[in-house]
C-alpha cells in the first residue's frame, strides 16, 4: 500500500511529528510512505505551479492520505492551514476525493488537541474523502512501550480498512455560507472612547466584502484617536518554526527578520481594547491570522492580553462553526480577557448587523471602563495548572522565563488540606459514620459555610 504523508511540521529531520512517522514507517516495511513536506515549502507551492501540481501526483498515486501534523495554539500550523486553502482554491479537490483518509497529530501533553483533530477530521470530510481515525500523541509518547503500542494498533486499523474497502461515512455536513451582501446604514451615534487605546486588526482584503464594510462602520463608530491595522501589509516573513527558542527569554527565531514581534509589543500589548476582524475559508479563519497567532508563542504561556477586552467580527457561517468558536474563545481565556461579543454577517437584513456592531462598540468601551474582574473558565484554571505542572518538570530547562513569572506571581502553589479536611477524610472511612452523617457533612457543612460569608458581608449603599 501507497500512503501520502502530508507533513505540517516547519521542521523536518528534528520534527517530533515526523519521528512518529519514521517509527510506523519501520514498523510496517512492507508499505510505502511518500512523505510530502509541506510547511516546509509553502512559499513554492503558493508561487509555483508546477511544483504543487507535482505533489498534488504523488498523492493522486497513493491509496491511504495522512495529515500529519504538530498543534499550535489549539491547531495546526498556518502554512499547513494555508495549503488546505490552495486546494480549494486552485480546485484540486477531486484529487483527494474519495481517498482514504486519517490524522496524526502530536501536542504538549494533548492540550485542546481535540481542536485540531475535529478540523481535520471535517477538512477530510469536505474533500468527501474516507475518513478513518484519527491519532494524538503527546510530544514524547514514544519513549513508552505503551503509547508506541497504541500508535501501532492505530495504523493496524488504518490498514485493514483500507484493504479491505472498508465503508465510512462522513460526521459533518458541508459548509454552507448563506451571508447576504452586507450594505451598512448611517451611524446614529458615536462611542467615546475616552482615554482607552483602540486597536483594530482586519485581514479584509479588499473593499468590496463584507468584513471590510462591518470592519469599516465600527471603525467610524468611534470618536477620538484609534489605531487601524491590515495584517495583509504587516512584513511577516513566516511561520511558527517550533524551535521552542523563545522558551528562554522569548526572543523568536523570527526577531529583527520581520515586524511581527514590534508590532506585538507596541500595539498588541499596549492597547486597552482589541477588535479583529476575519473571513472564515474552509472551517477556520484565514491562514494569515493562523499564522499571526502561532507567532505570539514568542510570549510562551504568559498572559500578554491579561484584562484587555476583545471584539471580534467574522464574516462567514460563523454559528455553524462550534469549533472555530471554541479556539478563539480558549486563547483569550487563558489570558484571561473579555471578549465582549462576536458580531457575523450571518442576519437578513443590513440593519441587524449595524445593531449588532453599533452594540459591541458600545459595550466594549463600557466594559473597559468598568475595571471589572474579568470571569474565568475551565480553560484558564485548567490551563493554569496544565502549566503549572508542566514547568515543574523537565520543561523547565527550556521554559526558563515562563517560570520565572510563574514563581513571581506565586503560580506554582498546589491545593492543600486543612486538618477539619483530614480529620473528616478519615472518619468518612468508617461506614456507619458516612451513611449516618453524609448530608451532613458533605452537603449541609458547605453551605452552611456559604451562608455564614453572605451574613458578614456588609450590604452596599443605595
Amino acid at each position: 500500500m501507497k500512503i501520502a504523508i502530508l507533513l505540517g511540521s516547519p521542521r523536518y529531520q528534528t520534527s517530533i511529528t515526523l519521528q512518529y512517522v519514521l517509527f510506523l514507517k519501520k514498523k510496517f516495511p512492507l508499505h510505502e510512505f511518500c512523505i510530502l513536506q509541506i510547511n516546509r515549502q509553502i512559499k513554492n507551492l503558493e508561487e509555483n505551479q508546477a511544483a504543487f501540481q507535482t505533489l498534488l501526483d504523488q498523492v493522486k498515486g497513493c491509496q491511504l492520505v495522512v495529515w500529519a501534523s504538530p498543534v499550535y495554539i489549539t491547531h495546526i500550523p498556518g502554512p499547513f492551514k494555508r495549503f488546505i486553502e490552495l486546494i480549494w482554491e486552485r480546485k484540486a479537490t477531486e484529487i483527494f476525493k474519495n481517498k482514504y483518509a486519517a490524522v496524526l497529530l502530536t501536542c504538549n501533553h494533548h492540550f485542546f488537541d481535540d481542536i485540531a483533530q475535529d478540523y481535520l477530521h471535517a477538512i477530510c470530510d469536505d474533500l468527501e474523502m474516507k475518513y478513518i481515525d484519527s491519532y494524538s500523541a503527546s510530544m514524547f509518547d514514544l519513549f513508552e512501550k505503551i503509547e508506541r503500542d497504541r500508535i501501532l494498533e492505530f495504523a493496524a486499523n488504518l490498514f485493514e480498512v483500507v484493504a479491505n474497502n472498508q465503508t465510512t461515512f462522513p460526521v459533518h455536513r458541508p459548509v454552507v455560507n448563506q451571508s447576504p451582501e452586507y450594505n451598512p446604514g448611517p451611524l446614529k451615534a458615536k462611542v467615546d472612547i475616552g482615554d482607552k487605546r483602540v486597536l483594530i486588526l482586519t485581514d479584509a482584503e479588499n473593499e468590496n466584502t463584507n468584513e471590510w464594510r462591518m470592519v469599516n462602520r465600527i471603525r467610524n463608530s468611534f470618536s477620538g484617536p484609534l489605531e487601524f491595522h491590515n495584517l495583509n501589509d504587516l512584513d511577516i516573513k513566516g511561520g511558527c518554526q517550533g524551535c521552542a527558542r523563545c522558551g528562554y527569554d522569548h526572543t523568536c527565531f523570527w526577531k529583527g527578520k520581520d515586524a511581527y514581534n514590534e508590532f506585538f509589543e507596541t500595539q498588541i500589548k499596549t492597547a486597552d481594547i482589541l477588535i479583529f476582524s476575519g473571513t472564515i475559508k474552509d472551517r477556520y479563519l484565514s491562514s494569515r491570522w493562523k499564522t499571526f497567532w502561532d507567532r505570539s508563542f514568542y510570549n510562551n504561556h504568559m498572559p500578554t492580553m491579561k484584562n484587555k477586552h476583545v471584539g471580534w467580527i467574522i464574516s462567514g457561517p460563523f454559528s455553524s462553526q462550534w469549533n472555530l468558536k471554541r479556539a478563539i474563545e480558549i486563547y483569550f481565556q487563558l489570558q484571561p480577557s473579555r471578549i465582549a461579543a462576536f458580531v457575523t454577517d450571518e442576519y437578513e437584513y443590513s440593519a441587524e448587523i449595524d445593531d449588532r456592531l453599533d452594540h459591541l462598540a458600545k459595550e466594549i468601551v463600557r466594559l473597559s471602563q468598568d475595571k471589572r474582574l474579568i470571569p474565568v473558565t475551565f480553560a484558564y484554571t485548567s490551563g493554569m495548572k496544565f502549566f503549572r505542572d508542566m514547568l515543574l518538570g523537565n520543561p523547565k530547562m527550556i521554559f526558563q522565563s515562563e517560570y520565572k513569572y510563574f514563581k513571581k506571581h506565586g503560580l506554582f502553589k498546589k491545593p492543600k488540606r486543612d486538618f477539619a479536611t483530614r480529620i473528616l477524610s478519615l472518619v468518612l472511612k468508617h461506614t456507619g459514620f458516612r451513611n449516618k452523617n453524609w448530608d451532613k457533612v458533605v452537603n449541609a457543612h458547605p453551605i452552611l459555610q456559604m451562608q455564614k460569608i453572605i451574613e458578614k458581608e456588609p450590604v452596599p449603599d443605595s
